[in-house]
């Protein structure tokens, strides 16, 4: 598949900066892929580093990690992953060695390796986002929902943990936002009897 040599990109300058430049298309290395971003996604992340910074976000650097694209790209070393796949890259990815990923704890990973990009035409998905977490689209699955892959997993991930079991009343305690909508869901996909809803807003309770 062909790309352009130059792409657009969100580019991050610091607390409420942000400008949209002309850069050049990074190159994918040996082990890595490219993708074109098809629909990227904000999180509370996203605005809470627009509004104060982050402490991962060296600026100038591009901004986004929720997203889902095309393959354009692989490199050499790349196996399982070609060019045109539909693609949904998580923005990080465990070291695997650490005491806490050796305890099954990959969330509390001492050196885990994230990525940002997804405010841009094109994105790098590096190794070890490419062996440990980045997934095929499934027939009829959209771009725009498998960007939100993302804060599903959290949400499965925070579900597994409690273990919520059929016939169980659950309530949701902020749950008007897109994490708390997804809980709500995925309670009720558990098999919970009662799914109780708590938030301030009033507009967000009523989509609830």
């Amino acid at each position: 598949m062909s790309k352009e040599k130059t792409m657009r990109a969100m580019m991050y300058l610091g607390p409420e900066q942000l400008e949209l430049r002309e850069i050049a298309v990074p190159q994918p290395g040996p082990d890595e892929i490219l993708v074109r971003v098809r629909s990227a996604t904000t999180c509370g992340t996203d605005a809470k580093t627009y509004r104060r910074g982050h402490h991962l976000m060296q600026p100038p650097t591009t901004f986004g990690h929720e997203f889902a694209g095309d393959i354009i790209e692989v490199g050499k070393a790349v196996k399982g992953f070609k060019p045109g796949m539909r693609v949904v890259p998580h923005n990080s990815a465990p070291c695997q060695t650490c005491y806490y990923c050796k305890h099954g704890q990959e969330n509390l990973c001492d050196d885990i390796l994230w990525n940002f990009g997804a405010y841009a035409e094109y994105a790098i998905i590096p190794e070890p986002i490419v062996r440990l977490n980045t997934f095929e689209i499934p027939e009829g699955m959209s771009y725009a929902q498998a960007s939100v892959l993302e804060p599903l997993v959290s949400v499965t991930h925070g579900q597994r943990i409690i273990q919520i079991k059929p016939g169980e009343h659950v309530a949701i305690i902020g749950a008007g936002g897109p994490i708390g909508l997804m809980h709500v869901q995925m309670a009720k996909y558990a098999g919970a009897a009662q799914v109780i809803a708590v938030d301030l807003s009033d507009t967000r309770l009523e989509v609830a």
